[in-house]
């Protein structure tokens, strides 16, 4: 199995910070196990995007928003 090195990115950009992670993982759907993310250092997260687990109710691709606004992402692709 080769070995597989994230793709990682945490910059501070204008409101807050922006952080990029992922990785290969053939368990995730996709064979990626994602985290992309806009937050506020202080006060929390704005705004993410993940396949951190599968969600009952979401399913495995999904966005939390500020407040507790989390839904499905039905075509996670990017491209």
């Amino acid at each position: 199995m080769p070995e597989h090195h994230p793709i990682e990115l945490n910059r501070a950009v204008p409101g807050g910070r922006v952080e990029i992670f992922a990785i290969r993982d053939e368990e995730y759907p996709d064979g990626w196990f994602y985290r992309f993310q806009y937050y506020h250092p202080e006060t929390g997260e704005l705004l993410r995007y993940d396949d951190a687990h599968d969600d009952g109710d979401l399913g495995w691709h999904h966005r939390h928003a500020r407040f507790g606004d989390d839904t499905e992402i039905a075509d996670p692709r990017l491209a």
